[in-house]
């Protein structure tokens, strides 16, 4: 009798098996090996070699069930079953997992998963062969069913999962400004420190190469144009003491006592000597040898890094490492030298026929005043750098000024200070300061903080844009309440807006003042009529001091008409204001020990009055009230911060005594009365309406222009329903007298916007804060921070780009959980329409980006469990900042946790029929971002951790991701029937439109990320010929605050006599049709798209339209 097994083979029955694993069932079972057990199995064995026929392992596993089913133990029955289903299972997997391995082992199905690899060469298919069976590892064993379903299905997709299980982080930006200083050790040696600029540049690809193989990920290098200074700097030193020797035929002695002992000197020579200095232009012709050979140098370095980082392939598949520079900022002459190097090498490009190189990725950084218009200092470098890009894509434009930045400094290029402004100076913030509650202006508390913490410049030489790094500062936020400053920004500004509110109230604000609306966040500049702003109706008050009432009113009242310039008297009508005249004299006295003499003025047609004049040496309380007040004249003086901390019954009566000296109580047309104060200081207004507020009665605040002669003369008027506790300390009977009882609830807590209009010729300084929770409370209304730190660093090391990079992302597959919601409410809901399908994807979407988050803080523990020796070179070197030396923990909670998107515009057509090039899609759009930057900034404060939001590029999941679909939806037009998906918040490359439209729509998105995003356009090769459109073009990007910017041109080259241009099918100089046609993949380049990039993304490229006039 044989047995015919799963791969072909026979071999005799063996009874003993058959044995063994009906045994097995009922030890499971029983728990033990009883006689009944041993019996039934001998009995089923017996039973199958009776039949005495060949046959194969399933049927004679079927006979097994059989047997056991027909007995009395169905429950062992059940077992084997289940036990059978398992070991099919498993042997099913292994089966699929080995058919991958031999697919992937003999390149019949290449992907090109990744176009830098090339999956037909052996290290391409050692390296697939091997990723199969870690993805494979990865899904079974690191991570939890959660996340392995997240992936599976296609709602939540695991990057580089092939790199999982040894536990890699993603990408870095190297720190080289210390490693060519100082020198690094590897396996084999250590590296003396960088002598010269050929030798800096020969490191900075060795560092690329050896970096590249301790992660899975990009490497960049942040300045490489000022790290470069020392370097070009030595260099030139050697070629000045050649000169000096060959050309005017210096001995030693001259030698050393000129130049060596000067350059070793630090107290003489330290690194201000750079190649400008008149020092070296004593001897001219020297000078210019030691320049013009420095020169060259530095080209050479620098076409030796471009050949390196091409040619040098340190993973498998030949991929080179994903390398970026980043240039630009530098207007020194060695950092200026270094950079026209960079960009002429990528112009002539590189080898025989001087092909477009692949990497570095370039990238050049905009500033304002030192590259963006004529007259910058390094605006001719720009216009190279344009030239590049018409001819090579390189470089793309990253926006140094983008609002999400921090700032930046031009001596310090690893961090960036932004020169963004805010609100006006006179709108009031309130805060904590050495355990003191403040509620005033931006402007006051400026002036206040400055005597405690030192004022910094952002950019060194402009005395005008400022900021202060402050400590044990608390302001308030509307939803978190008192949150850290970090620190409290001013700047110059002249583009203003006024947006005025349907309660009455108008902030005052720069165009990039961004508020938290109902569509999400919006800057002033794109608010529009009807938007909802959260208004706050109340006020963070203390009650920790007690305060005298009648001293309370007096201040009150004086503040508001009072006058106390080398005098101190306060004026009331002249018949009709008795009752306040009595109060007045009794409290002076009581108060102050003062007696008052009444003086009646009489103005002819401008009215009659009364001047309670305080008699006697009165220079006490003027000082007193100077201080109190903090100013003399009416426009400077405030409420005092303390108030709004005094006991109720003492805020209660302050506010009594503004309203006896300078307010009214008048009717309303709905059934009520109202308080209302007017001023033309408009601090001291928006104090009112605070102290208003802080005892429960909430505010508007309206403004007009009350004068011919000065336009921009404003009287602000509070106005709020008072409260019957308010009433009793009201002296003047005359305005109690037209009280009416309220019957409606006078209260604000959201706002719309009626206006925004701009103001006209004014310059003043604007004002911001940076907070922890990205938000704060400014003049009642709800407000985001402006500028939201493109991956600052929770835990400490601030804007600070070099040693710190991404530590994993996972990418949310939109599409997916739009079409499960869309599904969901058909089949669940008797009446629906797009509003339910929307609200329960976004419950659904809120829902996978906490899952998301889970599984990200899934690998961060699965890579903090890895040995430093893992990545010896990046944890020894310091390549990684942050490492103590125990905890890799200690290092990698510097970098990001990566919360990605894919599919914006089709997950839009799913649930409303448009994407976002329609109002109606930007508006559900910009609500869809809002939750994934909200949500990201939560778990940021929760964990400590630095999430953040990621515009993902998708080169292969944009593809994969639609397969996977496709597959479970079928084609749904204008959904799925291409071949991939849209990356993240992009604009359908289909789409026709101007390159101006295209940065408008995907501008209003731009600002929800924190963790990375590329805007680019498509332009005609022509353009190589008219670079002044270029350049309007990508500053037009960067004043649209686009953060990263890239020109999209073809790049076609024959690939026997090396001609570059747009060629069709065959070149025109030579004939030959092989021609290589070269496109960006989403940031970076790559070879020949027909090979280099899958499916999916060929055909994008073939949908993609020019970005030109229509």
């Amino acid at each position: 009798m044989t047995v015919q097994k799963r791969d072909g083979r026979k071999v005799q029955f063996d009874k003993e098996k058959i044995k063994i694993a009906v045994l097995k069932a009922f030890i499971d079972v029983d728990g033990e090996e009883t006689a009944y057990a041993k019996e039934k199995a001998r009995d089923i064995a017996n039973y199958i070699e009776s039949l005495n026929k060949s046959m194969t392992v399933e049927e004679i596993q079927d006979q097994v069930e059989e047997r056991l089913m027909a007995s009395n133990r169905k429950d062992v029955a059940r077992k084997y079953i289940i036990y059978r289903n398992n070991r099919t299972s498993i042997r099913e997997k292994n089966t699929q997992l080995m058919k991958d391995i031999s697919e992937k082992l003999n390149a019949n199905n290449v992907q090109n998963q990744n176009a830098n690899v090339d999956e037909k060469s052996f290290g391409g298919r050692v390296g697939e062969a091997s990723d199969t069976v870690l993805k494979k590892y990865a899904l079974d064993n690191c991570m939890s069913e959660m996340a392995r379903n997240n992936h599976l299905d296609n709602e939540i997709y695991i990057h580089d999962l092939n790199s999982y299980a040894v536990g890699m982080h993603n990408c870095l930006s190297i720190p080289f400004d210390k490693l060519l200083a100082e020198g690094f050790n590897t396996r084999q040696t250590d590296v003396r420190p960088a002598q010269s600029v050929s030798t800096a540049f020969q490191l900075v690809a060795v560092i690329f190469q050896l970096q590249s193989l301790q992660q899975f990920g990009g490497v960049s290098a942040t300045h490489l144009d000022w790290t470069m200074i020392p370097y070009v700097r030595k260099s030139f030193y050697k070629h000045y003491i050649d000169g000096c020797i060959y050309i005017e035929g210096k001995d030693s002695c001259w030698l050393q006592q000129n130049i060596y002992d000067y350059i070793n000197d630090p107290e003489c020579f330290a690194e201000e000597q750079g190649i400008e200095s008149d020092l070296w232009k004593e001897l001219p012709k020297v000078y210019k040898y030691a320049i013009d050979m420095t020169e060259k140098e530095v080209y050479q370095a620098v076409e030796g890094l471009y050949h390196n980082l091409n040619t040098l392939q340190s993973r498998s598949g030949n991929q080179l490492p994903f390398t970026s520079i980043n240039y630009g900022t530098c207007i020194q002459p060695e950092g200026r030298m270094v950079t026209k190097a960079l960009l002429e090498v990528s112009i002539n490009g590189i080898g025989r026929l001087h092909k477009t190189s692949i990497f570095p990725c370039g990238i050049f950084q905009c500033m304002k005043g030192v590259s963006r218009k004529p007259g910058d200092p390094n605006y001719d470098l720009f216009r190279l750098a344009l030239k590049s890009t018409a001819q090579r894509l390189y470089p793309n434009y990253a926006n140094v000024d983008w609002s999400g930045n921090e700032g930046y400094d031009r001596n310090d290029p690893k961090t960036f200070f932004s020169t963004m402004g805010c609100v006006e100076g006179n709108e009031i913030i309130t805060y904590k300061f050495k355990n003191n509650l403040y509620v005033e202006s931006f402007k006051r508390m400026w002036y206040r903080l400055s005597d405690y913490f030192d004022i910094k410049q952002q950019v060194n030489g402009n005395n005008e844009n400022l900021y202060l790094e402050v400590d044990d500062i608390k302001i308030y936020d509307t939803e978190k309440g008192f949150v850290s400053v970090k620190k409290v920004i001013r700047n110059t500004s002249s583009e203003w807006l006024n947006v005025k509110m349907s309660h009455g109230r108008s902030l005052i604000c720069t165009i990039d003042h961004p508020f938290h609306t109902n569509r999400g966040r919006v800057r002033a500049d794109e608010l529009k009529k009807n938007d909802v702003i959260n208004i706050n109706p109340s006020q963070y008050y203390e009650e920790n001091l007690v305060f005298d009432e009648h001293k309370a009113w007096l201040l009150g009242f004086i503040l508001c008409d009072g006058c106390y310039d080398g005098h101190l008297s306060s004026s009331i009508a002249l018949d009709t204001e008795d009752d306040i005249e009595v109060a007045y004299i009794e409290r002076m006295k009581e108060c102050f020990d003062s007696n008052i003499e009444v003086i009646e003025r009489h103005r002819g047609s401008k009215g009659n009055y009364k001047d309670l004049c305080s008699v006697g040496n009165v220079t006490g309380i003027i000082d007193y009230l100077s201080t109190k007040y903090e100013g003399l004249t009416k426009a400077r003086r405030h409420i005092p911060n303390e108030v709004f901390s005094w006991n109720y019954n003492a805020k209660l009566s302050f506010l009594a005594g503004m309203i006896d000296a300078d307010g009214y109580i008048n009717p309303t047309t709905h059934n009520g009365s109202v308080v209302q104060i007017g001023s033309t200081n408009k601090e001291l207004a928006l104090q009112q309406m605070a102290l208003a507020q802080s005892l429960g009665m909430p505010c508007a605040v309206y403004q007009n222009h009350y004068s011919k002669k000065n336009p921009n003369a404003i009287r602000y008027r509070i106005e709020f329903a008072p409260s019957d506790d308010l009433l009793t300390f009201i002296v003047s009977h005359k305005k109690l007298d037209n009280y009416v009882e309220n019957e409606t609830n006078y209260c604000f807590f959201k706002s719309e916007v009626n206006s925004v209009t701009t103001i006209s010729n004014m310059s003043e300084y604007s004002y911001d804060v940076e907070t922890e929770s990205d938000h704060f409370e400014v003049s009642g209304i709800y407000s985001h921070n402006c500028r939201t730190a493109n991956g600052w660093d929770i835990n400490g090391f601030g804007q600070l780009k070099d040693g710190r990079g991404n530590i994993c992302p996972v990418t949310i597959i939109m599409p997916t959980l739009a079409k499960e919601a869309e599904e969901y409410i058909v089949n669940n809901e008797a009446f629906w329409g797009t509003k339910e399908i929307v609200d329960y994807f976004m419950q659904l979407l809120n829902q996978k980006i906490h899952e998301a988050k889970d599984m990200l803080l899934e690998r961060f523990e699965w890579i903090c469990s890895q040995s430093p020796d893992s990545a010896k070179f990046m944890y020894e070197n310091g390549v990684i900042e942050g490492y103590d030396g125990q905890d890799i923990r200690s290092a990698l909670k510097h970098g990001t946790l990566a919360i990605g998107q894919l599919g914006l515009a089709e997950t839009l057509q799913i649930l409303i029929g448009c994407d976002h090039t329609t109002d109606k899609g930007m508006e559900l759009a910009k609500q869809i971002e809002q939750l994934f930057k909200d949500r990201c900034a939560e778990f940021k404060e929760q964990y400590k951790l630095n999430f953040g939001v990621y515009y993902t590029p998708a080169e292969n999941l944009c593809f994969t991701a639609m397969k996977k679909f496709q597959e479970k939806y079928g084609v749904i037009p204008n959904v799925s029937d291409k071949k991939f998906f849209t990356n993240s918040i992009h604009v359908p490359v289909w789409i026709k439109m101007t390159p101006t439209e295209k940065i408008d729509i995907e501008s209003q998105l731009t600002g929800y990320s924190s963790a990375g995003c590329i805007t680019y356009v498509e332009l005609e090769g022509s353009v190589k010929n008219n670079l002044d459109a270029l350049e309007a073009i990508i500053n037009y990007a960067m004043d649209k605050d686009i953060p990263y910017f890239a020109i999209n041109v073809p790049n076609d080259m024959c690939t026997n006599c090396g001609y570059c241009d747009d060629i069709n099918n065959e070149c025109p100089m030579c004939g030959c049709n092989e021609i290589r046609r070269l496109r960006r993949v989403t940031g970076y380049l790559t070879g020949d798209y027909k090979s280099a990039f899958n499916s999916g993304k060929q055909q994008e490229v073939e949908m993609r339209v020019k970005h030109q006039k229509l």
